[in-house]
């Protein structure tokens, strides 16, 4: 997803995005990345309370860079604390639309599971019609 968001603000010319968020000259933010390494690592050893601890240490190293709060949202997804992840959503920002969209999709994937498929498309149909200008990923994802 990083490298989506990415590519849009290069694409847009917003190099300034960049710095906004994580800066090679900080040595926290170089850290925050380090500590999000040792979280994925965890992450993917379905060893979520010890990713989350890391990940925690990132994200104060670092809050600029919410972007890894999506491993955050994975890890209560896949322990079933859905109204957490919810809650952790709620930290993406609109104008990053590509995790914009990522929050989107998981929250009618939660939806899903708490209701039923009916109410998450519903949820889902209605949020894409928001999106002025979709992009192939946002159409693809949606048909």
């Amino acid at each position: 997803m990083l490298i989506s968001q990415s590519k849009k603000w290069i694409d847009e010319k917003q190099y300034n995005k960049f710095s906004d968020y994580f800066s090679c000259k900080n040595e926290n933010d170089i850290l925050s990345e380090f500590f999000f390494l040792i979280s994925n690592l965890f992450s993917s050893q379905e060893m979520f309370e010890e990713s989350n601890f890391y990940l925690s240490i990132s994200e104060y190293l670092n809050s600029k860079f919410y972007f890894n709060l999506s491993l955050l949202v994975e890890n209560y997804y896949f322990n079933n604390n859905l109204d957490l992840a919810i809650k952790t959503l709620e930290n993406f920002n609109k104008k990053e639309v590509v995790y914009d969209w990522y929050k989107t999709k998981k929250i009618g994937k939660i939806i899903s599971e708490k209701e039923n498929d009916e109410t998450s498309l519903n949820y889902i149909e209605k949020k894409f019609k928001l999106i002025k200008n979709p992009s192939t990923r946002e159409l693809y994802d949606k048909s």
